[in-house]
Formats: C-alpha cells, structure tokens, sequence
C-alpha cells in the first residue's frame, strides 16, 4: 500500500510493565506490474473472420523494458492476419508481439483478426512478459461457432 522506509515497534506488556520491546525498519519498493485485457467476440460463428484486440498495460509507476506478449491461439482459430508487430508461428498456433518499452501507466493496443474454423468452447491463453516482472497471464474461454 505505501513505498518507501517503514517502521515499526512493538511492546509486550505484563500488566503496565514493558517485558520486551521490538524494533523493524524496511525498505518496500514498488513490483512493476502488467495487466492485460482482451476485446472481441466471446461466440464467433463459424466461417467468419473477426478482430481481437489485446491491451498490455503497465500498471506500476515504473518503466518496463523488453515486453513481450503471446497469443495462443485455440484449434478453433485460424490466424488471418495482425497488426505491423503481430507474427505467427504456424506450429506452435501463437501470435507474438515485441512491445519494446512500456511507460508507466501506458497501455499498448495489439491487434489480430482470426477465422473461425470449429466450433464448441475452447481457451485462448494470453501471456505477457517484461525484464524483471513477473509473468501476467489472461485466459478467456471462447465459444467458437456461437456454441453454449
């Protein structure tokens, strides 16, 4: 909740009389933090190409270095394409961008369009990662072709 030097002391006491006393003093910094959040149809029909987009955010009053955000997408979605940073690998079905630098309280917006292939309900897995943050991860369950 609070940054910076704390302190504290504490008197154990029998009856008025002080026992022991004890006396604390630590530095608390601040973690960085990333959020994500994600928009874009929860039931896309089936043959449909649709727009996904991802906001990374840096929730910590310090910059974050070397972002990095993955997408794995479900069996379900074929990827069609993204924004100028999105690149896909085929094989292991994940889109990924390079974000580079994060200010703090920034939010950077990632964009991807995808086709619906099958159907049923199925997880997408969002990752984020930055130099000496841990890791922020979003799963949401889509269903595909408009199933319940």
């Amino acid at each position: 909740m609070q940054t910076g030097r704390l302190t504290a002391d504490a008197t154990l006491l029998s009856g008025k009389n002080a026992v022991a006393t004890a006396h604390v003093a630590m530095l608390a910094t601040e973690q960085p933090t990333l959020a994500l959040r994600q928009t874009g149809p929860l039931s896309p029909p089936v043959g449909g190409v649709h727009e996904f987009k991802l906001d990374v955010i840096n929730r910590s009053h310090a910059e974050l270095h070397n972002v990095e955000v993955s997408d794995v997408l479900p069996e379900g979605l074929q990827f069609s394409g993204g924004d100028g940073r999105a690149q896909y690998d085929p094989g292991t079905r994940t889109v990924r961008w390079n974000v580079g630098t994060l200010a703090p309280g920034q939010v950077r917006q990632l964009v991807f369009r995808a086709q619906v292939r099958g159907a049923g309900a199925q997880v997408n897995r969002i990752s984020a990662r930055a130099a000496g943050v841990a890791e922020a991860q979003l799963h949401s369950i889509l269903r595909l072709g408009g199933a319940r």
